[in-house]
């Protein structure tokens, strides 16, 4: 079972939660990483299962994603949006997951050249950030991504433009 299960729901359909991306804190996210339970059969067909902590869920996935946002509501209450991506690195057949969770089907390549099927996670979930309590919020998400800078001009092409609209006859500037 892939995916973290909600503990709290929240319906505020008519209000906006504003997210920021969270660039100033320390990347440290295995707090919010995501539940994995990984369910084997064992020669007896019965299914056995293991939690993948930090460590052993990467020796069945690469975390190619791990995104913070800090958000707010209209009430100014605090959440974290998190978004993480996981790609298989062994083969998989089967993956049950949670609402939060998309799962998309990857061609992998293993050691002797032969193609299998795995799975790409992607979790999206919002946690309460004074409890750190999972919440199932349904409502208007808001993303705010800075725009990238934009080139400022130099100071001696802004003056040349500034003196070809003052002094009339003056050409490229030459």
């Amino acid at each position: 079972m892939i995916g973290t299960p909600w503990e709290i729901y929240r319906s505020e359909p008519e209000k906006f939660l504003r997210c920021i991306l969270d660039e100033w804190n320390p990347k440290d996210y295995f707090q919010f990483s995501t539940d994995a339970v990984l369910f084997v059969m064992d020669e007896t067909e019965e299914k056995i299962h293991n939690f993948l902590d930090e460590e052993t869920i990467l020796d069945y996935f690469k975390l190619t994603k791990t995104e913070v946002w800090v958000c707010v509501n209209e009430n100014q209450e605090t959440f974290l949006r998190v978004v993480t991506e996981l790609v298989g690195i062994v083969p998989m057949q089967l993956i049950e997951h949670y609402d939060s969770v998309q799962v998309e089907s990857v061609e992998i390549t293993g050691e002797y050249g032969e193609k299998s099927n795995t799975a790409k996670i992607t979790e999206t979930k919002i946690i309460d950030a004074n409890t750190l309590q999972t919440v199932r919020y349904d409502g208007v998400v808001k993303l705010w991504q800075k725009k990238p800078p934009q080139p400022q001009p130099s100071f001696k092409k802004w003056a040349k433009r500034q003196i070809r609209k003052i002094v009339p006859g003056k050409n490229s500037g030459k």
